[in-house]
């Protein structure tokens, strides 16, 4: 089976790597980092009304690409430096154009995902509010558990799980 760790690049998604990466390990288990974003047109001229070169225009696409391969740099040199054993879990990088509860529900069927990982973020309380909005949007897509990880947890042993249930 696979674990999908959804990422926003945030400290928060490394922690959620970290539970992924350790329950990999229990598993055996791939874990698969993966953003979703949403994209806009991007109009090739600058503040001064001076014509872009074509060439010169980064899209969402080529950022999320780059800022997802520099995360799983984050994860992968995170992992080896706090590894105490030898097991090293294939990590791999996915992202699509969308709404994140569409993608994940995509994302189980296209890659046999066993549970779902996120990191609890928001300090704010507009944080919140959207974090609380990307979480339910992926509870109510998945098919499969997700594990909301809490800012201050140490991937070491479960201590507490609460399941949430709509009777």
């Amino acid at each position: 089976g696979n674990i999908l760790v959804l990422t926003d690049f945030s400290d928060h998604s490394l922690k959620a790597a970290k539970w992924a990466i350790f329950l990999a390990k229990k598993a055996p288990a791939k874990v698969i980092l993966f953003h979703s974003y949403l994209g806009a047109p991007v109009i090739p001229y600058d503040t001064s009304g001076q014509w872009l070169n074509p060439e010169e225009v980064v899209t969402f696409e080529e950022e999320c690409r780059q800022a997802l391969s520099e995360f799983a740099q984050r994860v992968e040199l995170d992992e080896l430096h706090n590894s105490v054993d030898d097991l090293k879990p294939v990590i791999q990088t996915e992202f699509a154009e969308g709404h994140l509860g569409a993608k994940v529900e995509e994302q189980i069927e296209k890659n046999d995902i066993d549970v779902v990982v996120m990191g609890a973020t928001g300090k704010t309380a507009f944080g919140r509010l959207l974090a609380g909005d990307q979480i339910g949007q992926v509870i109510e897509r998945s098919s499969k558990p997700v594990l909301i990880v809490p800012e201050r947890s140490i991937p070491q042993k479960l201590e507490k799980v609460t399941f949430a249930v709509n009777f």
